[in-house]
Formats: C-alpha cells, structure tokens, sequence
C-alpha cells in the first residue's frame, strides 16, 4: 500500500479516536474551540527542532478562484487526477474526500522532523496535523472507516492523552492481534515505539491522537509524542522567530481568502546540513559552506490564488554581512529599448560589486575559490583579466533579454539574445571589446564598422562572401550604457528606440503591476510569445500535448526582488493564467 493511501486510512481513523480521547472532546471541546489560530494553532502541537513546515489550507474561496483557470480540456485533466487520487487513497475505506473529510478541515500542516525513532532508519520523519472546524463530526468518520476497511486499532497512554495505533493486517492473514498481551502498547511501552524491521510495509502502522482538538499523524510513536510534548509547553514551532509571519493569518479577510500553503523553515542551513547528513547519496558539504548557509536563518513563504493568477511571497531573514553593497532600488532604464514583442526579460544592478562580495566569501570557501581560479585561467588566454577587464566597469544596470528574430542564421532559431549593461568606465569597456575583436577576427569573423540610422556599429559576420549579415553588433546608446545583440534582424532593432517598447505590453504592465516597483532586480517570461515560438519550431511535434494545453493557461510570469532591511530579503512571483473565458475567446 502507498504511503499516500496509508496516510488517508490513518486520517480516516484518526479523525474519532476511540475511548476517553472522544469522550474528553465531546463533552470538553466544542466544535470550533481552540481551532481558530488555524495554521498557527497547528504550529503549536509541533515540536521546535521541525526543520520546515508546510501549510495546506482548505480555503473555499481561493479552491473556486483556482478552478476558474484553464480550458475545459485542463479542468478535465485535473478532474481525472483528483479521480485517480480519490480512488487509490480511498479505496476500501468507505469514505468520500468531497463528503466526509474536505468538509471538516481547516487546513494541514505537514512537518519535517529530525528522526526521532528506530523506526524511521536515519531518514527524517513526517508530521502531520490536521485542523478540523467540527471535532464531534469528525468522531463519526472511525466507525464509518472501519466498516470499509479492515483497520484495528489499538490505543495506549502518554501523559494523559490517547495515542491510537492504527494497522491494516496482511490480506488473509489469521493473526489474532489478541493472542499475544505482550504485542500490546500497554502491556510494552517499547515496542509502540520501535516497529519491527522485518514487518511488510502493507501492515505497518500509523499513530494518531487528538490532541487540543487537532488530529496528529506520524508513520511512528515518536513524532506524536512530541506532538503531546510540544502541546504542554515543551517548545514548538509556533515560539520561533517569525512563526507568526510565516503560518498566522494576515488579518486582511480578502487576503487570507486568497492564500493556497505556507511554507517556514526555521534555519535554512540547518535544514540543508542535516538533509545531506542523513542523505548517502549526497555531497558532503565542508565546514566553510556550512558556514555561509547557516547565515541563511528562517525562510517564510505565502502561495495565494488573485483574480488574475497565483502569487508567491517569501522572506528570508539573513546575517547583514551578506546584504548586496548596492541594495537600493533603482528602475530600470534598459527596459525601454527592448521591444513589447520581447519574450524574455532580466535585469539587475551592481554586478561589480556582487563579483567583489563573492570573490570576498571565496576566500573562506575552497570549493567556490577553485571554480572562480578556473574562470580567471579561463580568461587569461584570451588576455583578458576577469576582475578588472570585465566585471570591473559594470557598476550599472546590466538587463538581458530574449526577442523573436526572423531571417538571416539567428532567425533560424526563431530567437536572438540581447544585452544592455551599464558601464562605470567606458575607456576599460572598450579596451576589453577591442581585444574580443582582434580575437574574433583571429578566427575568420569578418569584424567591421557600420552605421545604422543614426547608431555606429561594430558587427560580427560569418565569412561567407557576399553576405552583409551581422551576427554579432553592439553600440554605445549614449555615454554610459552600451548594447550587444545577436542576430542580424535584432542588431537593427536594438540600434534604435522602438516604437512600441515592452512596457507598452499588457501582458508586462499587468504582471509587473502586481510585483514591487522598487527592486534591486527583476525578471518577466512572456509565455503566450515564448509557446508561439515553441510550437513554430522543428522540434514542434515532439511537444507533449497535455503539458502544451496546460502551459496555454499560462499567460506570463514575473518576478523580482527587495532587500528592505539589514537581514531581510524578499522575493516575489506572480503567474498570469488565463481563465477558461479567454482561452475560448483567444482560440476563435
């Protein structure tokens, strides 16, 4: 049986334990009582070393928002998805997800945790905790499982709460789980707590218990227990530094009407040091990369649903020292001479002083030392000193983006690539391009100077006779910022203002609309543009239709980021999709 499957049964069971546990909830908790901190409630119940946490919510009006996007062909994909889960998670269990469980949750928080028991073989182990907006309700659900499937359960005590212990037995097996008083958690504390190795996955059990009126999952003992623990004050993730941010409720009802999952990892380095310890298979990390990442401290995250698409937010808390040394905002300028066609854009600043900072780190990171020696290297037989001769003048803005291109080579492709960077120094800038030219022509390139319109241009060209082709062009736009353009079609238009520039598109003004205007940097697919491209192409046919049909709900997407204070960092992106409406309207 699946872990998937397995875990529904156990929620199925869990969801009424039997006993003084329904008992104490029936008659001492209300439906409702002590579930309305929701996410952050469930915070509560787990225990402080958990190295990350994520909120599922069951919000009704966000699920609607969410199924308005996409083509009938999409929603039926989806429909067939849910069909196939539903049918492999609740076979045999009499139950219906849409009926029986989704009406009585709030949400679920699943929990990673450190191992905690023999059970779990060094691996780290799942938590999960489910919300429910009606606990007597929820009670029903045991007995109904149980008449579905053949689930036994058992329970045992730990500090005052029932722990229910839930097998499905081997099929035909004719085990009397009576026969043996000592197989039972009462009668053998120790052996709820470690299962046996040499068991089939197919019977091995799940624990569950209701615990402040939420229902606590785990594949073993242990991690309930902790639950218990975490419960009556022993530490949890809802008293670590910015819990609250990360998993409470904005306040904002239109907001929190909106919002999907949460994510919070209380220290990121740790999550990635104890990840790799307790994979094999991984790369070791050494002491000086540990050491960077654990300056990395919590990371918290949103994912919500708007009219328009889904939008991700997330903080991450960090040491100052890794703060940019340019990490004030600037808009860019770059941005008006590519053209609204532009598939592709990204830009960002200060890109000679973020080489400084990571040329800085490397010293203490032998890893990242060595690569940065391979690129010098690299660059020193073509004569070209790395640090001063190029990172060193791109003080600026540096945007790059990709734009359709037809006829020559390049449009070949369908594509061209340009670049527009800034320089703090245009005699070192120059410097490096003339020995770029002395190389090119080195190697058979035709190198040549041209003017288009008003714009001097240096090109590239491939040596065929007769051709007038540039491959490869750049030019000074003024005196600060210079471009480099491939492809012959796109050298031209880059030479010139166009007439229409990409913050004239409505699919660029209504993402970028959505995301924060003062950025160090930011980033903008347009996927509608890019899919036309796609689908033009040779490689067209090999296009897997489904993943087209859901790639054309998508219309764009953006990101960018801030750096507002000395430890903190945030990123935001937004994907536009399209509802069922305009897909309809687009493909008349």
């Amino acid at each position: 049986m699946s872990f998937t499957r397995k875990s529904t049964i156990a929620l199925a069971a869990a969801t009424a334990i039997a006993g003084t546990a329904g008992a104490y909830v029936y008659f001492n908790g209300l439906p409702g009582q002590g579930g309305g901190d929701g996410t952050y409630g469930s915070a509560k119940l787990v225990p402080d070393e958990a190295m990350a946490a994520v909120a599922i919510l069951n919000n009704g009006p966000a699920l609607e928002q969410l199924g308005s996007f996409g083509s009938s062909q999409t929603q039926a994909q989806a429909d067939s998805a849910l069909q196939d889960f539903k049918q492999q998670t609740l076979e045999d269990t009499g139950l219906s997800l849409d009926q029986d469980i989704l009406p009585l949750l709030d949400g679920v928080l699943i929990a990673l945790l450190p191992p905690t028991s023999i059970d779990a073989a060094g691996a780290p182990e799942l938590l999960t905790v489910l919300s429910t907006n009606n606990p007597v309700k929820a009670l029903g659900l045991l007995s109904k499982a149980q008449e579905g499937a053949e689930v036994e359960v058992t329970t045992s005590d730990y500090r005052g709460v029932s722990i229910s212990e839930l097998t499905r037995p081997l099929s035909g097996s004719n085990v009397d789980p009576q026969a043996s008083p000592e197989a039972s958690p009462e009668a053998n504390p120790q052996a709820s707590s470690e299962a046996n190795p040499e068991s089939s996955p197919t019977n091995k059990p799940f624990f569950a218990a209701v615990v402040n009126q939420r229902l606590v999952i785990a594949a073993s003992r242990r991690p309930v227990e902790l639950a218990i623990e975490a419960s009556q004050g022993e530490g949890s993730l809802a008293d670590l530094p910015q819990a609250a941010q990360a998993l409470k409720t904005s306040g904002d009802q239109s907001r929190d009407d909106q919002a999907l999952a949460r994510l919070y990892v209380p220290d990121y380095g740790a999550l990635i040091s104890q990840s790799t310890a307790l994979s094999p298979d991984a790369a070791p990390i050494s002491p000086e990369a540990l050491a960077q990442l654990e300056k990395v401290n919590s990371i918290a995250a949103e994912l919500s649903v708007e009219a328009e698409g889904l939008h991700l937010q997330a903080t991450t808390l960090l040491d100052p020292s890794l703060r940019p040394a340019e990490a004030t905002a600037s808009p860019s300028k770059a941005v008006d001479r590519f053209p609204a066609e532009t598939v592709a854009f990204f830009t960002g600043q200060g890109i000679s002083q973020s080489w400084a900072k990571v040329t800085e780190q490397s010293a203490s990171l032998p890893e990242s030392a060595q690569v940065l020696e391979l690129m010098r290297n690299a660059s020193k037989q073509l004569d070209v000193d790395l640090d001063r001769d190029v990172f060193g003048w791109m003080t600026g803005e540096l945007a790059f983006g990709l734009v359709p291109v037809t006829g020559g080579l390049v449009g070949q492709v369908g594509v061209g690539a340009a670049v527009v960077v800034d320089s703090g120094d245009r005699p070192a800038t120059e410097a490096l391009f003339t020995k770029l030219d002395k190389l090119a022509a080195g190697n058979q390139l035709k190198v040549d100077q041209k003017t288009v319109g008003q714009q001097a241009i240096t090109a590239w060209g491939a040596p065929i006779p007769g051709s007038q082709e540039s491959l490869l062009g750049r030019g000074w736009l003024d005196n600060d910022s210079l471009f480099v353009a491939l492809g012959d079609n796109l050298v031209t238009q880059m030479a010139a203002v166009p007439q229409q520039a990409l913050p004239s598109s409505p699919v660029f003004q209504s993402i970028m609309d959505k995301l924060p205007k003062d950025n160090l940097g930011y980033g903008f697919v347009n996927v509608e543009q890019a899919l036309v491209l796609a689908t033009r192409s040779p490689l067209a046919s090999q296009l897997d239709p489904q993943v087209l049909e859901v790639l054309r709900m998508v219309e764009g997407i953006g990101l960018a980021t801030t750096w507002d204070k000395a430890d903190t960092s945030k990123l935001e992106l937004f994907v536009s999709l399209k509802s069922e409406d305009e897909l309809e309207a687009a493909a008349k």
